[in-house]
């Protein structure tokens, strides 16, 4: 006899399992919630391209005056000349305007000007200064009249030896931080220093000690003026253009000056004699540019020139200025010219004056000071 409980037990579990799937089934009917998204990026504006950068010209005033074709042959057909940098302070510059352009697929053209073109050599730095050039070339000396750095900026007068001490100085002791400092109490920017070069005595005379500069009638000018008058020389104040007929007449007996230059000027014509080791070992000349111009660049340019800057200067002290200061002298020599190098004694005695002419620029701003105080630590000198 069946039990009569076992079909309400069946009954009780059905209804249980039915209870149970219930839920299942609904959930199983539910949409399943995706997945949170991560919020996009806001989108940056891509970076400006190079055709999007605006064209800028720039003009850039020269102290120099044009070389001559025949002697920028010459240069470049020399076995160390590079083509691309042919002639000195007048080409180089045109050189970097060409790079630059060149670097910036021609937005920023630089144009340069021969001296006296736009401004006289004297005025050059006050027009940098109120932005009627945007660039100039030139030696700091004239800068002197308006901040005393430029007595000091391009370096000093029996101090360094070689070119490779004026790389050094300037780029890997902290001579171009100061003078980056200085020269922005004036609005300008100091791009790099620029060409350079050995800068001495050529005279009619020898010159084996300072006694035999005494009295002589010497073209220097600027800092160098002060050199000769402290050495019992008197500086006479003569145009570039003008030194070869001094020479040639006897206004001036001597003259400081770039000693690449010589043969291009045609010295050993009218000289006898070079004094060794060089005034300057490296007296170099400077390219800057007004503040307010250089902060309105855009950064591309800004590198673009201060590569093109650097990397000549580089050039010009390892390369150029070593072969051409040697091809001068080995030209000179065979005409005739004596190059003279002063005694230990001699040296030493020319030097124990021209500390004091240091101590004279440094006296004149804490910059000034500074930069003595730089040489004179590099070259271990005590106070």
């Amino acid at each position: 006899m069946r039990s009569k409980k076992f079909p309400f037990l069946v009954g009780i579990l059905c209804l249980s399992l039915i209870i149970m799937l219930v839920p299942m089934f609904s959930a199983c009917n539910e949409p399943t919630p995706s997945e949170p998204t991560t919020p996009s990026e806001p989108t940056t504006p891509s970076e400006p391209t190079q055709t999007e950068l605006p064209t800028v010209n720039w003009k850039c005033q020269m102290c120099c005056p044009y070389m001559s074709p025949e002697f920028r042959e010459a240069l470049n057909s020399k076995p160390n000349a590079l083509s691309d940098y042919i002639g000195f302070g007048t080409s180089m510059t045109y050189e970097i305007a060409r790079a630059v352009a060149e670097k910036t697929d021609g937005k920023f053209i630089i144009k340069p000007f021969a001296a006296g073109e736009l401004f006289a050599v004297p005025e050059a730095y006050e027009a940098l200064e109120n932005d009627a050039i945007e660039m100039w070339y030139g030696p700091p000396w004239a800068f002197s009249g308006r901040n005393p750095i430029g007595f000091v900026s391009a370096s000093l007068p029996y101090s360094i030896e070689n070119h490779d001490q004026a790389y050094d100085i300037m780029y890997n002791q902290g001579l171009k931080d100061i003078l980056k400092n200085s020269y922005a109490e004036n609005n300008i920017y100091y791009i790099a220093p620029a060409m350079g070069g050995a800068d001495g005595l050529t005279t009619t005379f020898p010159v084996n000690s300072k006694a035999d500069l005494v009295n002589k009638k010497i073209r220097g000018g600027g800092p160098k003026g002060d050199v000769l008058v402290a050495l019992g020389a008197a500086d006479v104040s003569i145009a570039p253009a003008e030194i070869y007929t001094a020479l040639q007449q006897g206004v001036v007996e001597g003259a400081c000056m770039p000693l690449g230059v010589f043969g291009e000027w045609g010295f050993f014509e009218t000289t006898k004699y070079v004094s060794l080791p060089a005034v300057f070992a490296n007296w170099w000349c400077d390219y800057a540019a007004n503040m307010d111009e250089w902060d309105a660049l855009p950064v591309e340019y800004q590198e673009a020139l201060q590569d093109t800057c650097d990397e000549m200067w580089y050039w010009c002290c390892y390369t150029q200025l070593p072969y051409l200061e040697q091809s001068v002298q080995d030209e000179w020599s065979a005409k005739g010219i004596q190059y003279i190098t002063l005694s230990d004694a001699s040296l030493n005695d020319i030097k124990g004056v021209m500390y004091g002419v240091w101590d004279d620029w440094a006296a004149m701003s804490s910059d000034n000071a500074e930069v003595v105080q730089l040489y004179r630590d590099y070259l271990g000198l005590s106070k």
